[in-house]
Formats: C-alpha cells, sequence, structure tokens
C-alpha cells in the first residue's frame, strides 16, 4: 500500500471527526466478509456417509421415512416393527441440498448484526452448529467440505481481504487525500 500525503493537518482533522464512524464501518465490513466465506457451499456429498454413531445414522432414516411416509409407519419404526420398511426406505431417500422441506437454507442464514463498534455474524439456521460449528461439526459435514467458522475466520485473516477492506474505508475517510 502506498500513501501519498499531501496535507497532514487536514488528514489529522478528517481522522479526529470519523474515528468514531471508522471503526464500526471496517467491524462490518469485515463480518460481511466472513459471512460471503461462511455462506458459500461445498461441492457435492461425499460417500459412503461418515456416519458418528450407528444410532444417528438409524435416527436419520426413521426421520427421513418420517417425512415422506407419515407419522404412523414412523412410529412404527420407531416401536422396532418396521426394521425391513426402514432399510427399504434408505434406499428410496436419497438427500439432496435445497430439495428439503426441513432445510432452512444455510448458506443463505448468515447474518451480520452491529453491536457496539463491532460486527457480530451468527447463523440462526437451528442446524447450523452441526454442518459448520468448530466443535459440532459432524463428519459427514466434513467430508463433504463444509467450512467450519474456525476455518472461515483463518481464510478470512490469511487473505489479504481485512488488508483491502481497511484501505477502503481509508479511502472513503479521507477523500482523496490517499491513493
Amino acid at each position: 500500500m502506498k500513501v501519498e500525503v499531501r496535507n497532514a493537518n487536514e488528514i489529522a482533522a478528517r481522522l479526529r471527526r470519523a474515528l468514531p464512524t471508522v471503526y464500526p464501518r471496517l467491524s462490518m465490513s469485515v463480518g460481511y466478509e466472513l459471512a460471503r466465506i461462511m455462506a458459500k457451499y461445498p461441492g457435492k456429498v461425499r460417500y459412503p456417509i461418515a456416519w458418528k454413531s450407528r444410532k444417528q445414522r438409524r435416527w436419520y432414516f426413521w426421520y427421513r421415512y418420517q417425512m415422506e411416509s407419515g407419522r404412523a409407519q414412523a412410529r412404527a419404526i420407531r416401536l422396532g416393527r418396521g426394521q425391513a420398511r426402514m432399510r427399504k426406505a434408505s434406499t428410496f431417500m436419497p438427500y439432496r441440498r435445497g430439495s428439503d422441506q426441513t432445510s432452512q437454507q444455510l448458506g443463505g442464514g448468515w447474518r451480520v448484526d452491529r453491536q457496539g463498534n463491532n460486527a457480530r455474524v451468527n447463523n440462526p439456521v437451528r442446524y447450523a452448529a452441526y454442518v459448520q460449528g468448530s466443535k459440532d461439526q459432524q463428519p459427514f459435514h466434513r467430508n463433504t467440505g463444509w467450512a467450519t467458522t474456525g476455518q472461515g475466520t483463518d481464510k478470512l485473516l490469511r487473505g489479504n481481504q481485512i488488508k483491502k477492506i481497511f484501505h477502503q474505508q481509508l479511502k472513503l475517510t479521507l477523500g482523496g487525500l490517499v491513493k
């Protein structure tokens, strides 16, 4: 970055006036960039699915069967009287991203809110922690390529984007005094 100073007194005066608004704008811009990184959908699902446990796998197929076949049949499965139907159900219920009626559109759920001078980046989608959470991410989501919040933050810090955002905000604040 190259800075050409034309009038140091004018720069100092503008910075003093703009300081209360520069930091919040800067933090919000960085927050929006992190939300953009986190909203990116990965590639196709990688098979075989890496379930965390057999119990999780069984619940998933029970739930999918319940959603597609109705409560009575799903209740029979839950009570242990429908294992054959559950195995059959697992063959006709492939998941397609965005086609599921329980999907809350994870990528589009990222929000940036201002809290004082800081930005807060969050996703209100109820299952977000299991897909993109640093602690709770499930193995099959990791295998598919979903970035965790920690990985998104690392990518933002390693990249050149914060420097670009800072330079852009500095240009806006100082007008034509900075090139």
